[in-house]
């Protein structure tokens, strides 16, 4: 059960660095915006694309997430797998807020990426795995005699 908390955590740091977390649409472009906040620009998007890095930010909780699994620490892995998908929620609010139409420009329309719903998922799994973990390692009565 260790190893698939640890295999959870590993898919969630690579789901977290590698899968976009939003696409932003105008009338003449697109962008696309990946883990370290930076918008990569398709065609002419007349916008303001504010960079969040929110992949990053939730990379750390979930490397914390991933060590403390390996090191049998089931506890602070579960508030890892915990942290990591409320950030990951963190994403919907965020949506409207990393884009905005220029003065005079066309109107941009922000939709989620793969990331937020797949680091949700992983996230979700992780922190059920966590909990089973950490009940059967911390929270079991003491044997009696």
């Amino acid at each position: 059960m260790k190893w698939i908390f640890a295999a959870l955590g590993a898919a969630l740091v690579a789901v977290a660095g590698l899968l976009p977390w939003f696409h932003a649409r105008t009338l003449d472009g697109t962008a696309v915006m990946s883990v370290w906040g930076h918008w990569t620009r398709h065609g002419d998007i007349d916008a303001r694309l504010f960079p969040v890095p929110i992949g990053l930010i939730i990379c750390a909780p979930a490397v914390w997430m991933l060590v403390a699994a390996l090191r049998d620490r089931y506890g602070q892995a579960f508030l890892g797998a915990v942290v990591s998908a409320v950030l990951s929620m963190l994403t919907i609010a965020l949506r409207q807020r990393v884009a905005a139409s220029a003065a005079g420009g066309d109107a941009v329309f922000v939709s989620l990426g793969w990331a937020p719903t797949v680091v949700l998922v992983l996230a979700l799994a992780a922190a059920i795995v966590g909990w089973y973990l950490f009940a059967r390692t911390e929270l079991r009565d003491p044997p009696r005699e």
